[in-house]
């Protein structure tokens, strides 16, 4: 019994710790994080529901979004993960519904779309693939049926 008091004790330390976090940060007018002291702010941010769970988890360096990101759905399950570098979009970004499918996976290159885009639908069936080069459509774009099937391409 101890020990299970002892547990609980830490665990409701931990997780007051982590949401006190969050109000100690705030966004200015230029959108930069900043600590409680006026400073641009360095390290790891994680955002709740209203009803306690995550809403999203990332880094933020010397006042921008800059690593990982995760965001979640109000019930807890992953919704996107992606990256920052100095505060725009970069690399691969995943998104997922609510079943934990992925439901689309983008590229970005300083904020910018880059790379083939892929679509599916909730039955986890392709229905788009796009291409873009510095943020502009190129190649051939790609549209399929409920059953995966080509109905349509164009060339960009």
């Amino acid at each position: 019994m101890k020990k299970l008091s002892l547990l609980s004790f830490f665990v409701l330390f931990l997780s007051f710790q982590v949401s006190a976090q969050a109000p100690s940060v705030y966004q200015n007018a230029q959108g930069q994080y900043i600590d409680a002291d006026g400073a641009l702010f360095t390290g790891n941010l994680t955002l709740f529901y209203a009803n306690g769970k995550m809403e999203s988890v990332y880094d933020v360096v010397d006042g921008v979004k800059s690593g990982d990101i995760t965001v979640y759905y109000m019930t807890g399950a992953i919704k996107e993960k992606g990256a920052f570098y100095n505060g725009a979009k970069s690399g691969e970004w995943v998104s997922y519904d609510e079943n934990g499918r992925i439901s689309s996976i983008a590229f970005y290159k300083n904020n910018v779309k880059e790379g083939t885009w892929k679509v599916w639908d909730k039955n986890g069936v392709l229905r788009s693939e796009m291409h873009y080069k510095a943020g502009q459509k190129t190649g051939t774009w790609k549209t399929f049926d409920e059953h995966g099937k080509l109905v349509d391409s164009v060339n960009y």
